[in-house]
């Protein structure tokens, strides 16, 4: 995996990072930065199950490629993301994988789960 932990990390994160097939998790965490994800991924790498972006300054909305990746753990707490939490044509296919789903502490996201 990949850990970046730290005051001084920040920007966009590279395209080229999300496709690596030789790491299971990415961890962004705990900074004071301003980051930002890609739109334009076509596809992350499909052994990324565990992608923890908490406590980033983490910024704009979720892609869609999130939703169609094979994550498991998805902890996007505390950040400033803003839009819907979820692509309604999304949600069926990517709740039920879910084990664990993380995204309060964002002011500016709306929607709901379904029940």
């Amino acid at each position: 995996g990949i850990l970046f932990n730290g005051p001084d990390f920040g920007g966009e994160i590279p395209k080229s990072l999300l496709e690596l097939p030789s790491f299971t998790y990415l961890t962004i965490k705990q900074n004071a930065g301003s980051w930002s994800l890609p739109d334009n991924v076509d596809r992350i790498s499909p052994n990324i199950t565990n992608l923890d972006l908490s406590t980033s300054g983490f910024r704009g909305t979720i892609p869609r490629w999130i939703y169609e990746s094979n994550v498991v753990v998805l902890d996007l707490a505390f950040n400033e993301f803003q839009g819907p939490i979820f692509p309604e044509d999304e949600i069926i296919d990517f709740l039920p994988r879910i084990e664990l789903l993380s995204y309060h502490g964002n002011r500016h996201l709306y929607g709901t789960l379904p029940d």
